[in-house]
């Protein structure tokens, strides 16, 4: 009986934690650092040693902690310093410098840009929460959008001061020359210029 009371109260002590760490062990990406981490996960699930003693779930959670909270800073660093390398040429832009701070604040809220995500330590469950509502592969997909949505930003600008600028795509093409460039410029120029004649800012994307 006294057995079986210990064993009990081992369980509630471990088995939130053992929860927390399979549930994070589901947003470790797979390279050879998390490969041993997942390998005493597996080691602990498939040998039934939740009640293990020493305890093997406690320093396992922490480890892939540890791992997760150094990759998503990572991240975050990354983010952070194409942030502040765009964010000042936003601010002098002639186009944004003519809005009013209410239209200034809405284009930063409707682009996603109005705060930079923090860099703070936290806990195992606030680590998860963080990954569940940013994984790290989506933050590679944030970084890689966020000069994108600068130039938006300046299009909204743009439009907003310009309300008859025209959009100009710019044509796609494989340039393998010298010959070829100088050729493509030509007809973009060409293109641009006439667009030009009718007076109105032209949007180039």
């Amino acid at each position: 009986l006294k057995d079986w009371i210990k064993k009990s109260k081992l369980i509630e002590l471990r088995e939130p934690e053992w929860l927390l760490l399979a549930d994070l062990m589901n947003y470790a990406p797979i390279n050879e650092e998390t490969d041993q981490l997942k390998s005493e996960f597996d080691s602990i699930l498939n040998g039934r040693l939740l009640l293990n003693e020493p305890d093997l779930v406690n320093p396992l959670l922490n480890m892939v902690t540890e791992k997760l909270q150094l990759s998503l800073n990572e991240f975050k660093n990354e983010y952070n310093n194409i942030y502040d390398s765009l964010m000042p040429e936003l601010q002098v832009n002639p186009y944004f410098k003519k809005l009013t701070p209410e239209q200034k604040h809405k284009i930063l809220v409707d682009h996603q840009l109005l705060a930079k995500p923090e860099l703070k330590a936290t806990d195992s469950k606030g680590l998860l929460n963080q990954l569940q509502k940013t994984s790290l592969p989506a933050w590679e997909t944030k970084i890689a959008a966020l000069p994108g949505q600068f130039q938006s930003a300046i299009e909204d600008a743009v439009r907003l001061t310009e309300p008859k600028a025209i959009d100009y795509k710019l044509p796609n093409r494989t340039i393998k020359s010298a010959e070829e460039l100088k050729e493509y410029l030509s007809e973009l120029r060409t293109e641009i210029e006439e667009l030009l004649k009718s007076g109105e800012s032209i949007i180039l994307k």
